[in-house]
């Protein structure tokens, strides 16, 4: 495998995999903890990362002081009052531990302007592509507050050429109630349009348009007061082809795409069954897309011929990220995607047919997995996914089998601890390795 995939490979692992959970589809996805709760676990958890670089002892030290605070804190919520118990009583509450993830980084407001148009720029030294975007943060922007939406712009051509980014966030999407509650960013994309639709292109491992997008995104989210689960990539004309690309491979990053002017081509909706889509000024593709999806019981693609920016930011609005959905739809591809949402696939040289529909069911305590092509899958789980103090029913491809699966510390931690798995609003606390028999059909 050339050196670009293998990195690519193992990128989409460690950088754009994240897993996921906290949605409101689920059961128990009220808050618990108080704000001085999950600002004190996100500050232990951050301090455990820094003494990562640093002796054993200090690390240590940062790890028993977030296991105490968890322990005291669990011990406040009167669900048990001895250490086990506690921790268990902590780990159960899904949404509050994401809160508390959203501590775990100090952003600050150095090099950031609210209220101005800014250039931005990812450079990782003279052999690798220079990477350039641009952002509008509003004039009440603060990076302790409370976090904002980001519109994830891919603009298309003008006059023969990229839209400039800067340009392009100039000349459009300038309504006032959108540049009040949202952060803007717009991509330069690459001259060469037939690497858009590619993650690298050619031996030299060019960055292509979806390489392009999940870089930026990754850079702004980690600067930025993001809120992850109302991140939004808009597509204009040929730009839409790329979001749609975008958000099939990495799905679970995403509220939704809207798109305008533009129309999909050959991008593929089978994993966009939990990432509603909004169209406006679009071709036949469009209208066809929308019948898919509809016909596979997605029912989750609006068509507004006429539809402005308003009207897409109206419906924006009204969706937030389902991040742990309760059934999944996965076409895996080469070297991306092998997983998305709480379901990662050992990866494989993937042939036509290769997909994973999996589902869980909290009433039943029920998790089913049906593959094609994969031998082994790993699954996270929340106690918003499933109820972890009962059993839960496995079934993989007809075989079915009883189990508990245990909250775990540790496994929360060696998520915590890594930015690449996890941000703000989703935590996993257990994970559990699955071989899959041969399907039965």
């Amino acid at each position: 495998m050339p050196k670009h995939l293998r990195q690519l490979q193992r990128s989409a692992l460690t950088a754009a995999f994240v897993l996921c959970a906290a949605v409101a589809a689920f059961a128990g996805d009220e808050l618990v903890l108080k704000d001085k709760d999950h600002k004190d676990i996100g500050t232990a958890i951050g301090n455990l990362i820094e003494a990562e670089g640093k002796d054993s002892k200090a690390l240590a030290k940062a790890r028993t002081a977030l296991n105490d605070l968890i322990v005291k804190i669990g011990k406040a919520t009167k669900k048990a009052n001895d250490p086990a118990g506690a921790t268990q009583a902590v780990l159960a509450l899904t949404n509050d531990l994401g809160k508390a993830i959203y501590h775990v980084e100090t952003r600050k407001m150095s090099g950031i302007r609210p209220g101005e148009l800014a250039a931005g720029a990812i450079d990782d030294g003279d052999d690798a592509d220079k990477l350039t975007y641009a952002v509008w943060t509003p004039k009440t922007y603060k990076a302790n507050g409370e976090p904002l939406p980001l519109l994830l712009f891919l603009p298309g051509m003008k006059e023969g050429k990229p839209y400039s980014a800067k340009q392009f966030l100039i000349e459009n999407w300038v309504d006032a109630p959108i540049h009040e509650k949202a952060i803007l960013v717009a991509l330069d994309m690459p001259a060469d349009t037939s690497i858009w639709n590619v993650h690298r292109a050619g031996d030299e491992g060019r960055v292509g348009g979806i390489g392009i997008a999940m870089r930026v995104f990754g850079r702004v989210s980690g600067l930025y007061n993001v809120d992850y689960d109302r991140v939004y990539l808009v597509g204009v004309e040929t730009g839409l082809q790329v979001a749609l690309r975008v958000a099939g491979t990495y799905p679970h990053h995403f509220a939704g795409v809207i798109g305008q002017r533009g129309d999909t081509e050959d991008a593929a909706w089978d994993n966009l069954r939990n990432v509603p889509t909004w169209f406006a000024g679009g071709g036949s593709g469009c209208t066809a897309w929308e019948e898919k999806t509809k016909g596979a019981g997605f029912d989750n693609c609006t068509l507004q011929q006429d539809g402005k920016d308003a009207d897409a930011w109206a419906w924006a609005l009204e969706r937030k990220r389902n991040a742990s959905p309760s059934k999944i739809n996965l076409v895996l591809g080469a070297p991306v995607p092998f997983g998305a949402y709480w379901l990662l696939a050992e990866p494989t040289e993937p042939s036509p047919g290769t997909r994973i529909d999996a589902e869980v069911d909290r009433e039943t305590n029920k998790l089913t997995i049906n593959a094609r092509g994969v031998k082994r899958v790993t699954v996270f789980f929340n106690d918003l996914m499933l109820d972890l103090d009962k059993p839960i029913k496995v079934v993989c491809n007809g075989v079915e089998r009883e189990e508990k699966v245990a909250r775990s510390f540790d496994d929360f931690l060696a998520i915590a601890k890594k930015r690449s798995l996890c941000d703000g609003g989703r935590v996993y606390v257990a994970s559990k390795l699955y071989d899959l028999p041969p399907p039965k059909d």
